[in-house]
């Protein structure tokens, strides 16, 4: 599980452990990070709708691939 603590959101923290985890999966040839958030979490939606994530299924599955994944990295 990845949290942010609410009274940092919004201050790069989230940006920045995603990046270090996209930089970590394409050094190791891993193509790929999956994520969930709850339907109800708009932050959190917001949050990856920015860095290009893509949904999937009901429940909110989310995917970091390809040019988005590579553009997480920095």
């Amino acid at each position: 599980d990845l949290f942010v603590c609410e009274k940092v959101r919004n201050a790069g923290v989230g940006r920045a452990l995603i990046g270090f985890l996209a930089d970590h999966c394409l050094r190791e040839g891993i193509g790929r990070i999956d994520l969930t958030t709850e339907d109800w979490n708009e932050g959190a939606l917001r949050f990856y709708d920015r860095l290009g994530a893509e949904r999937h299924g009901q429940k909110v599955f989310l995917r970091l691939s390809g040019e988005a994944l590579k553009a997480a990295r920095s």
